[in-house]
Parts: C-alpha cells; sequence; structure tokens
C-alpha cells in the first residue's frame, strides 16, 4: 500500500473549504443564528392529550423559545392528527421553512414515554 504524504498546504486548504462549507450545508436554526434557541438548549416536550384543555396548553408551550413539541397523542385520531398538523405549520412559518414535519402523532402514551429524545411530557387528559 502506498502511502501519500500531504503538505500543509493541502490540509489547510481541505480545512478551510470544509469550514466555509459548513454553514452553507446546516440551516441557520440549527446553530442558533438571530434570535433563534439551537437544538442543544431546547427542552423537547411531547403532549399527551389534545383535545380543548390539552390544545389551550399546547399553545402556550409553543410560544416559548427554548421548548419544542416533538409528539402529540390522542385515543382520537382526529385529534391527533389536527394537533400534529397546527404543531408543524406553527414551526414551518416560525422558522419560515416552506413545509415542516417533526411532530409525531400517538395513539398510545407508551409509544411516547419509550423515546429518548423526550424532555418533558405534557399531560392534559380528563379525569374520567
Amino acid at each position: 500500500m502506498k502511502i501519500y504524504p500531504m503538505s500543509r498546504r493541502h490540509f489547510l486548504k481541505g480545512a478551510t473549504a470544509a469550514a466555509i462549507a459548513v454553514p452553507q450545508i446546516l440551516p441557520s436554526r440549527a446553530l442558533g443564528a438571530g434570535e433563534t434557541v439551537p437544538p442543544s438548549e431546547r427542552i423537547t416536550v411531547a403532549h399527551i392529550g389534545v383535545g380543548g384543555r390539552g390544545t389551550s396548553v399546547q399553545k402556550e408551550f409553543m410560544a416559548l423559545d427554548d421548548v419544542q413539541s416533538v409528539a402529540v397523542c390522542d385515543p382520537f385520531q382526529n385529534r391527533r392528527d389536527e394537533a400534529a398538523a397546527r404543531i408543524d405549520a406553527y414551526y414551518a412559518e416560525k422558522w419560515g421553512v416552506g413545509t415542516y414535519k417533526g411532530v409525531e402523532p400517538y395513539n398510545y402514551f407508551e409509544e411516547v414515554l419509550d423515546r429518548d429524545d423526550i424532555d418533558a411530557v405534557v399531560v392534559a387528559t380528563p379525569d374520567h
């Protein structure tokens, strides 16, 4: 196997090109540009129960810059699909992207609790 030595000049050219390319590849919100909170400093939240009360609570959490909703759970499919679509539309507008698909709807709360990337769970279910 033949080894090709790399000159310092060649290495610096490659490293400079890579350093210039990284901001072009990553979206600015991933780096926390402007007023955006970087993902490493956000609290990811799941919402269990997205009826009337759950929707109100959900809107309060969406208004917080350092919180990101990533999952919704409700036994009624129309509620969970509407909640996921509402949150996706909110983040698409907030971050200035055409479409955003980052909220996963769940039927069973156990599936939500199995996720490792969720930091907090909001439970807004009725008492019956």
